[in-house]
């Protein structure tokens, strides 16, 4: 009897079971980090009646865990040991191996070299690579895992990017360009809640009614925090910059505002819980994004702040799709980067003037509002996965599937 279900299913298109994907990310929340938001948001957006999900990832610690969220595992295994931020772990790559076979789609995050090597040996034409930057500082590392990484991008099912200059500016353009799919990144619902006035007016009153310089993000060099407290030397008392995050560069920005004599005017805040940081932005005079190099592709704390109305001042990055998220003059304003020169000049120009600066925060929610419904994205994934399944088992998809390439 079941033999004969499972023959039924198989030859008939319109009786379908719920379609099995693994997420494999590098690490989950708590652990921060853009990719790591991605997988989080992708996991708690897309499973419905008809796809359950399950998390492959990295712990934090030797030992590894399994913990049950909805219908569906976050998977964490043990990191014996890393080499600088390159973690390995034979339980992740057996996982990979040996589970495979469980799922009808793979969903992995690139750039993840141990995940690349794992991925050699199983079926490559269910796999979707979601690509959110090439390996842009270690190039020993990128020329050593490029035997790796080129057959999965060879015989994956399809590559999914945020915005077109992911494909276009990749090393990798060429083993892409034809399969690649521009959807954009699942927006949490959160970021869309009500302001709450009272927690607002408690953090204005918190830091003496002055304009709030926002930097979120972990302290690595290409975020180019240095050059948001440079800037903030150039600019008058009415100004204080507030870091969310930290990272190896947290005591460097430390000791740069003391030798600049800032201290009293740059709150270092760690990290903090959504909820709390949603309040930050409901409270920033604008985010400051002053990356610094490629290895900044898109900066998802952009799309958090324009969720909230707060106009974005970044760095124009050639061949990142930074710019592509905060268009100068409507979302925000664009500067050279490492420049604390333009910085300071883009942000006392928001200062001074208030009908620009509520043209850019109109435009930022509008441009969330249109680009970034997660419901209509999460759709869009369901119906990838549900084609790739098709492809698999030779049955034709019921429906012809467009993918809308949003404007970004």
């Amino acid at each position: 009897m079941k033999d004969a279900q499972t023959s039924t299913q198989e030859s008939n298109p319109a009786v379908r079971c719920v379609l099995r994907v693994l997420q494999v990310g590098k690490y989950f929340p708590p652990r921060s980090g853009g990719i790591e938001t991605v997988t989080e948001n992708l996991f708690k957006r897309i499973p419905d009646q008809s796809v359950q999900m399950d998390v492959l990832c990295f712990s934090s610690s030797t030992r590894g865990r399994v913990v049950v969220q909805g219908s569906g595992t976050v998977i964490e295994k043990g990191v014996p040991f890393s080499i600088g931020s390159m973690a390995f772990s034979l339980g992740y790559v057996f996982h990979i191996v040996f589970q495979a076979r469980h799922y009808d789609v793979l969903h992995v995050h690139f750039p993840n070299p141990l995940a690349a090597f794992a991925l050699l040996f199983v079926e490559k034409n269910k796999i979707v690579v979601h690509w959110h930057s090439d390996i842009v500082k270690q190039k020993i590392l990128k020329r050593f895992v490029a035997p790796f990484v080129r057959p999965i991008l060879e015989g994956c099912a399809c590559v999914v990017a945020p915005t077109k200059a992911h494909i276009e500016g990749s090393s990798d353009r060429k083993l892409i360009s034809g399969k690649s799919r521009i959807l954009p990144f699942v927006l949490d619902l959160d970021y869309r809640s009500p302001r709450d006035p009272e927690s607002v007016e408690r953090l204005r009153i918190k830091f003496g009614g002055k304009k709030i310089l926002l930097c979120v993000g972990r302290h690595v060099g290409y975020k180019g925090f240095e050059v948001a407290i440079d800037a903030l030397a150039g600019l008058d008392v009415g100004f204080v910059l507030v870091f969310v995050g930290e990272g190896p560069l947290t005591e460097s920005y430390r000791e740069q505002v003391t030798l600049l004599g800032v201290a009293e005017r740059v709150f270092f805040l760690g990290k903090l819980s959504d909820e709390d940081l949603l309040r930050y932005y409901d409270v920033a005079f604008c985010l400051l994004l002053p990356s610094t190099t490629k290895a900044e592709m898109l900066g998802l704390v952009q799309l958090e702040a324009m969720a909230r109305g707060v106009p974005v001042i970044s760095s124009s990055i050639p061949g990142s799709g930074v710019q592509e998220i905060n268009k100068h003059g409507r979302t925000g304003l664009l500067v050279r980067p490492g420049s604390k020169e333009e910085l300071a000049g883009a942000i006392e120009r928001l200062a001074t003037d208030p009908e620009l600066y509520k043209l850019l925060s109109d435009e930022c929610r509008r441009f969330i509002a249109a680009t970034y419904d997660f419901v209509a994205i999460a759709t869009q994934y369901r119906a990838l996965y549900a084609q790739i399944q098709s492809k698999q088992k030779g049955i034709p998809p019921i429906d012809k599937i467009e993918f809308t390439h949003y404007r970004n």
